[in-house]
């Protein structure tokens, strides 16, 4: 699996609604069914849509280390979407190459998407293990991915808050019975030991 993870934005430089916690903004991603492709960390203006191949076990391990010495020092929190890496590979998304700044022209234009700065020891977050597609937007579905949040509470949330409710008739009993459908899967890190 993949995961690409949310930020907060406390301090909008549009003020007002543009404000919004991580738990927002992957609400704000499952409403509109896609990912929004930016330019921040990547050379050269390229607008990606970054994922990490991290093991989940790990992120969860990160995630609680950072909570419990500075949570606000972590660009992402533990709210996100996990896709297959079939899947993305399919949608164009690859592997970033790993490399010094100067080493940047050495691409050819069609993978300088590509490029991550690496400069051992002050630059060196290959431990993200990151992809990415060149793209402004990525459109998701309940059908390629699932969210993932920290808490069980919080995916019970999600589970239930995108369901739809249908009326069937119940097998065996000529009675009517409701019942939910989710549209989104959320999965909770703190199965994975997030504290």
């Amino acid at each position: 699996m993949l995961f690409h993870f949310t930020r907060e934005i406390i301090d909008s430089p549009f003020g007002g609604d543009s404000a919004m916690t991580a738990y927002n903004r992957l609400n704000k991603i499952l409403s509109d069914g896609h990912l929004k492709g930016g330019t921040g960390y990547i050379k050269g203006g390229h607008q990606c849509v970054c994922f990490s191949e991290a093991p989940v076990g790990e992120l969860a391990a990160f995630f609680s280390a950072v909570n419990s010495v500075s949570p606000e020092a972590v660009r992402y929190r533990p709210y996100g979407i996990a896709v297959r890496k079939d899947w993305l590979f399919s949608q164009g998304g690859r592997p970033v190459i790993y490399q010094p700044d100067n080493e940047y022209e050495n691409l050819p234009a069609t993978h300088n998407w590509r490029h991550a700065s690496y400069s051992p020891p002050n630059i060196d977050f290959s431990w993200e293990r990151e992809w990415r597609v060149h793209t402004p937007q990525l459109a998701i579905s309940p059908e390629t991915c699932f969210a993932v949040v920290p808490t069980a509470r919080e995916a019970h949330q999600i589970n239930h808050g995108y369901s739809q409710l249908h009326t069937a008739p119940i097998q065996n009993t000529g009675q009517m019975g409701t019942y939910s459908n989710a549209t989104w899967i959320a999965v909770s890190l703190d199965l994975y030991g997030l504290n």
